[in-house]
């Protein structure tokens, strides 16, 4: 029992801390684990790829729209086909014809793409009897003009010097122009504007050297509501005087004077015409019924409805 006691005194003593723990062995892989990581691997490089020719794309395309300019600067332009035709529309009077005398035009067989279609467009909306004009290439190789024109409601007798008078057309708002292809006797049938100072002008066009008159609108309300209205009584008129008329409507005394072949002076104030025109006809008529003797002067300016008459004096 001595010697037992001895041995064991002997022995080394074990505690948890002296045991020892051993190594860590890795997980086994099993071949799923594998297939998933490769496809995870496969997956990530896809997004890598996809994501870097992305932006590869809008590197280029952004780099392509500011080399543009660029190049067409340094003279770099599209195929220029010969100029075979031009197509041209107007909604007015004008014919192809007048291109080729008043502008100086591009001829047949040169190159489209040579031509500055912006000066076109800014040559024809020199002459007063354009309005708008738009220019544009049709490829491979004609060239569209469509015009706007203004339309005559007036003409005037301009002399310049000692030189004869030149008769020149007025649209609406105020522009004067020459006027090429009406008829005649759309021109006949225009009465002549007096009565108004003429004001040079200095643009370098052809505005006939002359600044655009105010309160033609006006003017040509008048007239427009006249053919309307009365065409007859229209007709008759020859001369519309702005002597006391300078394009204000509202300055005190302001009147538009009218002279026609039946009556020597019609006095409109430049607002409301309708019923000054129902009174002008009024009058008229009354004359006719009665057998009177048409007046020499009808003043429609007074307020509250009101017209003095003038009726010429018996022989």
């Amino acid at each position: 029992m001595r010697n037992r006691r001895s041995q064991k005194s002997n022995l080394p003593s074990q505690t948890w801390r002296r045991i020892q723990q051993g190594y860590k062995r890795k997980a086994a892989t099993t071949a799923a684990a594998k297939k998933r990581r490769f496809k995870r691997l496969v997956k990530g490089m896809a997004f890598g790829i996809a994501g870097t020719l992305t932006i590869g794309c809008i590197i280029g395309i952004f780099y392509a729209f500011n080399r543009v300019p660029q190049s067409l600067s340094e003279g770099i332009k599209p195929p220029s086909h010969p100029l075979r035709q031009i197509l041209f529309y107007t909604d007015g009077v004008l014919k192809g014809t007048w291109l080729r005398d008043v502008i100086e035009f591009p001829h047949k067989g040169q190159g489209i793409i040579d031509i500055d279609i912006d000066r076109l467009r800014h040559d024809l909306e020199q002459h007063g009897q354009i309005r708008s004009a738009t220019v544009e290439r049709i490829f491979p190789d004609t060239l569209k003009i469509i015009l706007h024109e203004r339309s005559p409601f007036l003409r005037i007798a301009v002399r310049h010097g000692e030189s004869p008078p030149k008769q020149l057309l007025i649209a609406r708002d105020g522009t004067f122009y020459k006027g090429y292809h009406y008829a005649q006797a759309t021109l006949n049938h225009l009465p002549y504007l007096g009565g108004v100072r003429l004001k040079s002008s200095d643009r370098d066009d052809h505005s006939q050297g002359l600044e655009p008159l105010a309160g033609m609108e006006i003017l040509a309300e008048l007239l427009e509501k006249a053919r309307t209205y009365a065409p007859q009584l229209y007709r008759t008129w020859k001369v519309v005087s702005c002597k006391d008329f300078d394009g204000r409507p509202d300055f005190p005394g302001a009147a538009i004077a009218v002279r026609s072949d039946t009556i020597d002076t019609i006095l409109f104030g430049p607002t409301d015409f309708d019923s000054q025109l129902e009174r002008l006809v009024y009058i008229l008529r009354y004359t006719q019924q009665r057998k009177l003797l048409l007046p020499s002067q009808v003043d429609l300016t007074l307020t509250n409805g009101q017209v003095a008459v003038r009726f010429p004096e018996a022989l």
